[in-house]
Formats: structure tokens, sequence, C-alpha cells
């Protein structure tokens, strides 16, 4: 794990959530990925993802570093993917708003749903140029 990284969980387990937002930044392509892989579903992989994330927060302070963070990370989202998915939203903070872990992962879902940041190439459109293309379309 490098050093940055480590001073960024330190940072987390002492109670700064904006240190969780780079390592959000860093893994969240990977964690959709690997979700992905499991489900075949984008938006499920999504899903899975974000409850990875913070899952991973919540979990922090029983981390130990033996391993990478995203070694840790990789087992959150497998068990986060292969376990039961509710059937409804996560608890809601005060007011409706999301808890405060989810305030981080929520501008990034958010981003995701105007475009932005996103992978052009993700999800059904890869599928679809690429049916087009042998088409002839």
């Amino acid at each position: 794990m490098d050093t940055d990284e480590a001073a960024l969980i330190e940072r987390c387990r002492a109670g700064d959530l904006a240190a969780f937002e780079p390592l959000v930044e860093k893994y969240r392509q990977r964690a959709y990925r690997l979700a992905y892989n499991v489900l075949r579903d984008p938006d499920e992989a999504w899903d899975v993802a974000q409850d990875a994330f913070i899952r991973a927060f919540q979990a922090l302070p029983s981390f130990r570093g033996d391993a990478a963070f995203y070694t840790w990370l990789f087992r959150i989202v497998m068990n986060v993917a292969g376990g039961p998915r509710p059937a409804h939203p996560p608890p809601r903070g005060a007011g409706g708003a999301p808890r405060g872990d989810a305030k981080v992962l929520g501008r990034h879902r958010a981003r995701r749903r105007k475009g932005m940041g996103s992978d052009p190439g993700r999800s059904g459109d890869r599928a679809r140029r690429q049916r087009d293309a042998s088409r002839g379309a």
C-alpha cells in the first residue's frame, strides 16, 4: 500500500469523510467492473460498487493493512455482489439525506447519471455499437 493511500485511510479512521473521496475516485471503475463481471447488469453493478464503498468506509477501523486496500475492497465487492440485494433503498439520515459516508458516493452516482465522468464505452453502448457494426448499420 502506498504512503498516500495509508495516510488517507488514517484520516478516514480519524473521522475525515473527505479523505475517502480520493479512494473512491481511484477504485470506483475497478469496483464497478468487478461487480459487472459478476452481475452482468450495469445498474446493479453500480449499486454494488456503491454499497461496497459504504461498507468499506464503515469497516475501515478493522482494516489491518496486511493486504493492499484494493485487495480488501475486492473481497467486499465480491461479498456484496454475491449476497442478497435489498428490495428497498438503504436507510437515510435525518431529513431524508444520505448518511455521512454516502454523501461522497452520492456525488459519484449523480455524475454517472448525468453522464459526467463515466466511461462512454461501458454497459450496453459497446454491445450496441458492435451489433450495429456487424449488421453493417
